[in-house]
C-alpha cells in the first residue's frame, strides 16, 4: 500500500524546457489499479515475480555492463535498481524512455542489495 505522499494526489509531468505547463498527471491509483507492489515491500519477496511501478530516476547504460542497463526506480515509499538485459531493452525501448514505468520482473536480493530483473517495461 502506498503512504500519504506528494504522489497520492498525482505527479505534474513537464513536457520540457519550452513547455507552456503540466501535460499530464499520473495519480498513485494508476499504480495500484495496474496491481503493482510498493518498492518498499521487494525485501520480502526473494526470486518472485513481481510488478512495480513509478519515475525512472536515473537511466544508465555503463559501457563495461556488456549491454545491459539500470534504472533507478522511485515509487511514494521508496528506489531500486532494475537490471535490463539487451534484449529486454531492444523491446521496451520506447518505455524505458518515458518517465512513468510498470516493470515486471523478479525480486534478486543478495549481501542486502535488491534488484529486479525486468522482463517487461510498460509505459503508464
Amino acid at each position: 500500500m502506498y503512504p500519504k505522499h506528494p504522489w497520492s494526489a498525482a505527479v505534474t509531468v513537464e513536457n520540457g524546457p519550452e513547455s507552456s505547463g503540466p501535460c499530464c498527471f499520473y495519480p498513485a491509483v494508476t499504480l495500484t489499479q495496474a496491481g503493482t507492489r510498493s518498492i518498499n515491500e521487494l525485501s520480502e519477496l526473494k526470486h518472485r515475480r513481481v510488478k512495480v511501478g513509478g519515475l525512472i530516476v536515473t537511466p544508465q547504460s555503463p559501457p563495461t555492463a556488456k549491454s545491459t542497463a539500470f534504472l533507478g526506480l522511485e515509487d511514494p515509499t521508496e528506489m531500486v535498481n532494475v537490471v535490463v538485459a539487451q534484449q529486454v531493452y531492444v523491446q521496451y525501448r520506447e518505455a524505458i524512455h518515458s518517465t512513468f514505468v510498470i516493470i515486471e520482473g523478479v525480486v534478486q536480493k543478495e549481501k542486502g542489495a535488491i534488484n529486479v530483473l525486468a522482463r517487461e517495461v510498460l509505459k503508464v
